[in-house]
């Protein structure tokens, strides 16, 4: 099996995409949470 096939499977093209849109998600959430510590701190 080459390491093309390997990329190209349906499942794996699903599998990398849902762990790239779990990794922006928890990126995304993180910097969400620290501007509403921030805004509190300020406020």
């Amino acid at each position: 099996m080459s390491r093309k096939s390997i990329y190209l499977n349906p499942e794996m093209i699903v599998a990398m995409s849902a762990l790239f849109i779990s990794i922006i998600t928890a990126g995304v959430s993180i910097y969400s949470a620290s501007t509403d510590r921030q805004y509190a701190k300020a406020s």
